[in-house]
């Protein structure tokens, strides 16, 4: 048990520091007093040993993301917020409070977060973050279908989507990797999730189908 715990705090480190393509098995070894051998005997490859480092976290995530996708395409605040500024502010607020608890979730579990947003390349993980943004495109999609009222897209409007999407979780995962703690961050993250809203909502108003 002490073993596998030490491979998985060195290795935790390495990765870290250098990145899953650059991390030495040989050090990860070394600073957890074990030979290679020993890391082969509780894991089957590099790879094997980067996921058992960051499965967990990722399991709750990829849960966390489809409930709050799942509530926002239900939620009611959204409809009436197209229709008077008040309920504008109301969602407005509401959406902020509900986006900071999901980023306060993201500092808890940090140093997993780092680990797939920007050490993963060469692992089987390396596209977490392009699967990530694509859940969270197919999200917006449904949710802008569902507020307009349409069954199909035209590519322009998909574009559009995308590239929001894309811009905002790019800007997001920046601020996350600039900033270690929440504190410092929020503001940021406040002022680019108002961002987002902002030009989702008056897509929505401006675009004719």
């Amino acid at each position: 048990m002490g073993t596998r715990s030490d491979i998985l705090k060195a290795a935790k480190e390495e990765f870290l520091a250098k990145g899953f393509r650059t991390a030495s098995l040989r050090q990860i070894a070394a600073k957890s007093a074990v030979t290679t051998g020993a890391i082969y005997g509780c894991f089957e490859n590099k790879d094997a040993l980067f996921r058992a480092i960051v499965e967990e976290d990722l399991r709750e995530l990829r849960a966390l993301v489809e409930s709050s996708a799942e509530k926002y395409l239900l939620d009611d605040l959204l409809r009436n917020a197209l229709e008077n500024f008040s309920d504008y502010e109301q969602y407005g607020k509401h959406l902020v409070e509900e986006q900071m608890a999901f980023f306060r979730y993201l500092y808890d579990h940090r140093e997993s977060i780092i680990l797939l947003l920007f050490q993963s390349e060469g692992s089987s993980l390396e596209n977490f973050l392009k699967d990530f943004i694509q859940v969270d495109v197919d999200h917006t999609i449904l949710i802008y279908k569902e507020l307009k009222q349409i069954e199909k897209l035209d590519i322009y409007t998909k574009r559009v989507l995308e590239l929001m999407v894309e811009a905002s979780t790019l800007a997001f995962a920046t601020i996350f990797k600039e900033n270690e703690k929440f504190e410092d961050a929020k503001p940021y993250l406040e002022t680019t999730t108002i961002y987002y809203l902002n030009s989702f909502i008056s897509y929505i108003q401006l675009k004719k189908e």
